[in-house]
C-alpha cells in the first residue's frame, strides 16, 4: 500500500480553491479507508 497523504492533501487544496467555504468535507472510503489497499488500488473519495 502506497502513502496517499500527499495526494489527499493536494486534492483538498485544489478543492478548497474551487469551492472555498462551500467545501464541508472530504471523505475517504474503499480499500484505503479499510486499510487493505494494494498497489493496484484506486483512491475513493467523495
Amino acid at each position: 500500500m502506497r502513502d496517499i497523504q500527499p495526494i489527499l492533501q493536494e486534492l483538498k487544496a485544489r478543492l478548497q480553491e474551487l469551492y472555498g467555504e462551500r467545501l464541508k468535507g472530504l471523505y475517504l472510503f474503499g480499500s484505503y479507508a479499510r486499510g487493505d489497499a494494494t498497489e493496484d488500488s484506486d483512491i475513493d473519495t467523495s
